[in-house]
């Protein structure tokens, strides 16, 4: 919902600059439409903003400083415009143009954070490779993994005896919509080894639970 809900907000952010564009293009009747509904647009932005950060907030931690940091400054511009709008400064509309400028400079560099910050996390799932461990080489006793790939990490704690797995915990599980590829602890107990059928729908955290479970058992 994150990513859906900073969509729509970039749509009535395009709308509301269509207003400046409008009167550059002397495009009367788009105009007068958008100037009628301008301040109520401004409003429905800072709500659906809002909104999309209550969801980034959920996984503020695993994103890139730029990504947050951008995210911030571009509710704080459209405050002080929407207050800037309601308010009766003389030179307001000049003032607006320029917040205006900002909003878009600092949500376009949000975007690109954004995209650079999710082609890294794609690249460290695509990085993980999972093969399955010889247990019987692997001595008695419990063994700590962590994998990190920027939006999913996990932490387990694997307990061995006899050359067989005999536990493994889930110390810490940071996901987006993954959590249901807990489910896959349960399945690697039963068959007894790391590279099993990932959970469907959360392929992504199933790779970095089994790395985890992997690098724990590698650093024997």
């Amino acid at each position: 919902m994150g990513v859906t809900t900073g969509f729509i907000a970039l749509l009535c952010l395009i709308l509301l600059l269509l207003n400046f564009l409008s009167r550059k293009l002397n495009l009367t009747k788009v105009k007068a439409f958008l100037m009628k509904h301008h301040k109520s647009m401004a409003l429905v932005l800072l709500a659906i903003v809002i909104i999309h950060l209550g969801f980034a907030l959920t996984v503020f931690k695993t994103r890139d400083l730029e990504v947050n940091l951008t995210g911030f400054i571009a509710l704080f511009i459209i405050i002080a415009t929407i207050l800037l709008c309601f308010s009766k400064k003389a030179n307001r509309f000049k003032l607006h143009k320029y917040l205006a400028l900002a909003l878009t400079v600092v949500v376009i560099a949000h975007i690109v954070a954004w995209n650079i910050d999710f082609k890294h996390y794609q690249e460290g799932v695509k990085n993980i490779q999972i093969s399955n461990v010889d247990l019987n080489s692997i001595d008695d006793g419990t063994y700590e993994g962590y994998s990190d790939v920027g939006y999913i990490k996990a932490k387990v704690e694997v307990t061995v005896k006899d050359g067989k797995l005999t536990s493994i915990k889930l110390i810490e599980h940071l996901n987006e919509r993954g959590s249901r590829a807990e489910a896959i602890i349960g399945h690697m107990l039963k068959e007894q080894r790391i590279d099993v059928d990932s959970i469907t729908g959360a392929t992504n955290s199933s790779l970095v639970i089994k790395d985890a479970v992997q690098k724990a058992l590698s650093a024997k």
